[in-house]
């Protein structure tokens, strides 16, 4: 027969391990669950990020453009006061960033902007900026918002990632204004 005392170290013994099996520890289901949902948050965590960020970007470029349309009619009516008329000037052309002058015919490619990106490689800017002069309509037509003045519209348009591999830009700031000729509106005393 046993000894008293190492019959009662067994009971205990037994009674112990038997509290370790049945209380606490993590199966391997548990563990494979918390993963996969410790998995799916920090990959919807990644998606808000990210497009958090192309939002910000985008809206960077879309100000961008604003300003370099705001640019573009700034220099249209300095063009303007300079000769007190715009009847020179009738179609779509071309504005190169800090030029006064109106040229070409468009597709102006990039001609705005400082970042070495963009649908055409090797070229510097990241916009184009494109003018447009409609002279005063002729009485005979429908009245227009700018029935007797020039309608002048800057159009800045930019490439970014969303645009793919395309040589086109696929974003668009659109500017219109309606000018008068200086020379015609003089009042006089």
């Amino acid at each position: 027969m046993l000894n008293p005392n190492i019959r009662n170290y067994l009971k205990k013994l037994s009674t112990l391990n038997f509290q370790f099996s049945t209380s606490g520890g993590q199966s391997l289901i548990e563990v494979l669950v918390s993963l996969s949902v410790a998995t799916v948050v920090l990959s919807a965590i990644t998606v808000a990020v990210i497009y958090s960020l192309r939002n910000t970007q985008f809206s960077k470029n879309q100000n961008l453009a604003s300003q370099y349309a705001s640019q573009g009619m700034e220099v249209v009516r300095q063009i303007r006061d300079t000769k007190s008329t715009l009847s020179d000037y009738s179609g779509s052309y071309c504005l190169a960033q800090d030029s006064l002058v109106l040229t070409g015919i468009p597709p102006c490619g990039q001609n705005v902007g400082l970042q070495d990106i963009g649908p055409t490689p090797g070229n510097i800017n990241l916009y184009s900026r494109e003018v447009n002069i409609e002279p005063p309509n002729p009485p005979p037509t429908p009245p227009t918002p700018c029935e007797k003045t020039y309608k002048v519209t800057v159009k800045v348009s930019w490439w970014d990632n969303v645009c793919g591999n395309t040589s086109n830009f696929c974003h668009k700031a659109h500017l219109i204004s309606c000018l008068s000729d200086l020379k015609n509106n003089v009042q006089k005393p």
